[in-house]
């Protein structure tokens, strides 16, 4: 008799440690597998930066002033207005402008693209992941960005990819979606100017150095 109780004993005993042993499987399987998700968001997060186009030739430069042209097409509303506006760039002047950051925290510069019209000026700016743009359209100037703390998201809806030979480095920028501008003074919670939906923009940008001899960006040592 004590040898069957012992032996009952001993099964349950055996079922008890199976129990837990699965337990502590599913339990860790589990686990990995959110862990897995969560690494998969973190990643699907930065992909795009991963990829090529993502980053620029000029990424790490500290100073600097390149020279290039514009072209493309820029739809834009004015608050209150019922159609936008249409400016046509094409091939026309324009100017990155390297500004070095002391602090250098997430980059060592920050990069603008520089367009000047008697109609028009544009400004567009790239710091670490984070981008700007600026527009002034007669007495008005009115921006959005993402420049901040961190500087590591872009605009939504700003869509850009950078192309690159020998001599050239393009960026191609195009809007996927309305993108609201607001008024430098932030006097009001509604956007000034909105960039419409189909915009586009190309800065074909020479990497050959403005100032003094005319070098490849390979050559060139900042």
């Amino acid at each position: 008799m004590r040898v069957h109780k012992q032996k009952l004993v001993f099964q349950s005993l055996s079922i008890a440690k199976w129990i837990v042993i699965s337990s502590v499987f599913v339990v860790s399987f589990q686990a990995k597998a959110q862990l897995d998700r969560f690494q998969e968001e973190i990643y699907n997060y930065y992909s795009d930066y991963s990829k090529a186009g993502a980053w620029s030739v000029f990424q790490d430069f500290k100073t600097g002033t390149f020279s290039g042209s514009l072209s493309g097409v820029l739809y834009l509303q004015k608050n209150g207005e019922k159609e936008p506006k249409i400016f046509n760039f094409c091939d026309e002047k324009v100017t990155l402008l390297i500004k070095f950051d002391q602090d250098s925290i997430y980059d060592v510069s920050s990069k603008h693209y520089i367009f000047k019209r008697s109609d028009i000026q544009l400004c567009y700016t790239t710091y670490f992941r984070a981008n700007q743009l600026e527009v002034i359209i007669g007495k008005d100037t009115c921006y959005i960005s993402c420049i901040d703390g961190a500087s590591d998201g872009d605009l939504i809806g700003l869509e850009y990819a950078y192309q690159s030979d020998k001599n050239n480095e393009r960026l191609n920028i195009y809007l996927s979606k309305d993108l609201g501008l607001w008024d430098s003074n932030h006097k009001s919670r509604i956007s000034t100017y909105v960039v419409k939906k189909g915009s586009v923009l190309c800065f074909d940008i020479s990497r050959k150095w403005k100032r003094g001899k005319l070098e490849l960006i390979d050559q060139i040592d900042f």
